[in-house]
């Protein structure tokens, strides 16, 4: 394979790995009535399923783009995201209580953070910064878009735990 097809199966892996960080946060949506019922928790509780990931890929955003901006470039940042993000799906579809599952969702949200940063200097370096910015970002409108509707098919053929799993 040339180097132009090692690129193409690069940034199609990252553009993957992309969309599955933004789909995470509203992939559980239609998973919540479940997770509701066999954690026995209240409504409030299981909104922080969602509120959670989205509150620390937020705020863990702001430091990784600081720390980020002074250490070019991201490194690590893109190889350890993923290790923590699919580690914390596997803890958060084996979470067998709601303080599990938050936990696991806040460290899921923190290797979210970082693949995401990791991937968008991995696809500037690829693709050149233009092109990159514009592969990272589809790959991010895709996630939010598939995240609902991934979610519910997981959910409806198998259980809500294979949305983390998946």
């Amino acid at each position: 394979m040339g180097s132009t097809g090692v690129t193409r199966v690069r940034s199609t892996l990252l553009a993957i790995a992309v969309a599955l960080a933004f789909a995470d946060a509203s992939i559980v949506v239609l998973a919540l009535p479940e997770i509701y019922g066999e954690l026995d928790t209240t409504v409030v509780g299981v909104s922080w399923v969602i509120t959670t990931y989205a509150l620390v890929v937020g705020l863990a955003g702001l430091l990784v783009a600081i720390v980020g901006r002074r250490r070019r470039p991201p490194g690590p940042f893109l190889a350890v995201g993923m290790v923590v993000f699919a580690a914390a799906s596997i803890g958060c579809g084996l979470a067998g209580s709601m303080p599990v599952l938050i936990g696991g969702r806040v460290v899921q949200a923190i290797g979210a953070t970082l693949l995401l940063s990791g991937a968008l200097g991995a696809f500037e370096a690829h693709l050149g910064d233009h092109r990159g910015r514009w592969a990272w970002s589809l790959a991010a409108t895709i996630g939010l878009a598939i995240g609902p509707a991934l979610g519910g098919v997981l959910t409806e053929l198998f259980d809500w735990r294979a949305i983390f799993v998946a």
